[in-house]
């Protein structure tokens, strides 16, 4: 199989050998991803998610989001944090105000909240209907989400490759 066969996601988190080469495992592969069924799904996922959708709003670095930093101190004006509440309600199906950022005002404190708001428990995120696409990742995210167990090899790749065809049939 030539570099370019192999899935992208697999072959980029595949060592190399001194030859270059990689051998990647082939598993059958889910069409979705349900975020329940993945493990491990904890609080920290969330967060790590917030943490992300947060920078994008902000067009910052993930690693300049500090969990315990307040949100203004952070460049969340009212405009942005509107913005942020309407992905996140629609990313997990809620309908939380915007206000919420201020009654929690730092990433950690609305994470604990939107914690309950799932319904984090028995080790899986439970929001309605909550799937994931590789339309909603870009593929850095999907390697972190990969390194970070949240998701499979096999997994990921499946998402880039689903997502690569409905590019292709568009």
């Amino acid at each position: 199989m030539s570099r370019l066969e192999r899935p992208v996601v697999q072959h980029a988190l595949q060592p190399t050998t001194q030859a270059g080469t990689t051998s990647p495992k082939r598993v059958g592969k889910p069409k979705s991803i349900s975020l329940q069924k993945i493990s491990p799904a904890t609080q920290q996922v969330l967060q790590d998610e917030l943490v992300l959708s947060l920078a994008e709003m902000l067009s910052v670095k993930p690693g300049d989001i500090d969990v315990d930093t307040n949100f203004s101190d952070m460049g969340l004006d009212s405009v942005i944090g509107v913005e942020w509440i309407h992905a996140l309600n629609k990313r997990y199906s809620l309908s939380l105000p915007a206000t919420k950022v201020y009654d929690y005002p730092t990433l950690r404190s609305f994470s604990n909240f939107l914690t309950k708001e799932l319904d984090i428990s028995r080790g899986g995120l439970e929001p309605k209907n909550l799937h994931i696409t590789a339309s909603d990742l870009t593929l850095q995210e999907l390697v972190q989400k990969v390194q970070s167990g949240i998701f499979s090899v096999e997994q990921a790749d499946q998402l880039f490759s689903d997502y690569a065809q409905n590019v292709a049939e568009s």
